[in-house]
């Protein structure tokens, strides 16, 4: 009989944790409702955010029921908040952070001997508060070309507060799977990090305080190409010669290097010539047609010489090589995935259009990647940053895009509270097209008609789309709130 007792013993202490002693009625054998349901669904709740809670009806008419509510709360007794009445219940607000409970007793005005209790515990938490708890995190040895199994390590930048203070849990994504945890939260990020399949990897931090839980920080870390075949040198090529032009944007050190952008055009046009399977001498013909670029020979129809600026050059059009700096390096779709993402979004748009989206992505690799001129560590600042940035981001490629002849004009905006974006307006034929670097998309509209439109849909390229936190509906209800200023200039 012992285990009688044991048993008995444990109904009662749960009648002592969960039920207060007024409340304890015959349950019902009937359920008097099917459940009780609550918004925001989720039993971790801000502390001082309010309650919504709702029965869902069972075959009993709700004129036949009344409710009463009891709320327990840390190291006090249960309350009666709501004594025994009709619909509706009264939306609850926790004041307490820590494990609460709310109580509803349901009772038949027909049968009142007939009770039904539900039960409910929260989790109740101070309210998370974004910060910017360290200054970047970045990774060495820093190629975005990874074989499988090869370690990395992560470099974490200090800001404001000591690393020691804080916790990190590392998420990856491959893929098109979803974000999944890889390590829990922990005191440091682990060395020596490997991917463990050939394919396309994201990685971000999450970063809390360890004093105070609710101060979070998302950091996006990269997006990895990994596979078991060996690195070219400087594969990554289109994102490591757009960053080693300049310093960070927060600096703006620096002169744009006109040879530098000639090149650069030529890469992303050598990109959407293999994409578009365009015959071997026809490149050559629309080479003939780039800015700052004359062609001195052309042999075997695809190994071309060349002067881009004031620089000699060598491009082998049929292996999508291009000799620079005594390096051979490869501009194939095969090294880039996302653009070839990016051309598959844009493919049926007029040319312009689709190489002003592959330098949009670009410059927000940019923008992510940023990094002190010729080192091999590259800290990025916070995706959103000072106006300072984005004016610099948006001045920068502004003066990319003159260079290549196109009429452009720039603004640094703010919408989203402290949140900064960089736009570039250009004219294509009639047309005027909005970018925005700073967060990698583009419409095809301009920005006075995005104010004044509710149907605005960006192309959000690859690597926005795998970051959905940074992307939203509400930027084109925002965009609604831009004051186009007099210094945005004139066409």
């Amino acid at each position: 009989m012992k285990w009688v007792y044991v048993v008995l013993a444990f109904f009662l202490l749960l009648g002592n944790v969960y039920f207060p002693s007024r409340a304890i009625a015959i349950e019902s054998t009937e359920k008097l409702v099917k459940n009780i349901e609550w918004t925001p669904k989720s039993t971790v709740i801000d502390v001082n955010k309010r309650v919504n809670l709702f029965p869902i009806e069972n075959t009993i008419s709700k004129e036949q029921l009344v409710y009463q509510m009891w709320v327990k709360v840390p190291n006090e007794d249960w309350e009666l908040v709501q004594p025994y009445g009709k619909l509706p219940l009264i939306d609850f607000a926790f004041t307490k952070t820590g494990e609460n409970y709310i109580q509803i007793d349901i009772k038949d005005l027909k049968h009142p001997e007939n009770v039904q209790h539900w039960v409910q515990q929260f989790n109740v938490v101070e309210p998370i508060k974004d910060m910017e708890l360290v200054e970047g995190i970045s990774w060495a040895p820093f190629y975005v070309e990874k074989k499988v199994n090869e370690p990395i390590d992560f470099i974490i930048k200090e800001g404001k507060f000591q690393l020691s203070d804080l916790e990190f849990q590392l998420w990856g994504k491959y893929g098109e799977e979803d974000w999944k945890v890889i390590t829990p939260y922990q005191a440091s990020l682990a060395t020596g990090y490997r991917f463990p399949k050939e394919g396309i990897y994201s990685l971000q931090v999450d970063v809390r305080h360890k004093k105070h839980p609710n101060y979070r920080q998302q950091v996006w870390v990269g997006q990895f190409f990994v596979s078991n075949i060996e690195r070219e040198a400087n594969s990554d090529y289109l994102i490591r010669r757009l960053l080693s032009n300049y310093p960070s944007p927060a600096q703006n050190a620096g002169q744009i290097s006109e040879s530098l952008i000639y090149e650069l055009n030529l890469a992303i046009h050598m990109l959407m010539w293999e994409y578009h399977k365009v015959p071997l001498m026809d490149r050559v013909d629309k080479m003939r047609n780039l800015p700052g670029i004359v062609i001195g020979s052309v042999s075997n129809d695809s190994i071309v010489g060349l002067k881009i600026g004031t620089e000699s050059r060598e491009v082998d059009l049929s292996a999508n090589k291009l000799m620079s700096d005594d390096q051979l390096l490869s501009i194939s779709l095969k090294q880039y995935p996302n653009v070839k993402k990016v051309l598959d979004d844009v493919r049926n748009l007029p040319d312009d259009i689709q190489f002003l989206s592959v330098l949009t992505y670009l410059y927000s690799v940019n923008y992510m990647y940023s990094q002190v001129p010729e080192s091999d560590l590259r800290p990025r600042i916070p995706l959103y940053s000072l106006t300072a940035h984005c004016l610099n981001l948006a001045s920068e490629m502004h003066d990319i895009l003159r260079l290549l002849n196109y009429n452009v004009r720039y603004q640094s905006i703010n919408y989203f509270e402290d949140a900064f974006h960089a736009v570039i307006e250009v004219k294509v034929g009639s047309q005027i097209i909005t970018l925005d670097p700073t967060v990698g998309l583009l419409f095809q509209d301009s920005l006075t008609s995005l104010k004044s439109s509710s149907k605005a849909t960006p192309i959000v390229f690859p690597q926005v789309r795998d970051l959905n936190f940074l992307w939203s509906p509400g930027y084109r209800t925002n965009i609604k709130s831009i004051n186009i200023e007099e210094a945005y200039g004139n066409w």
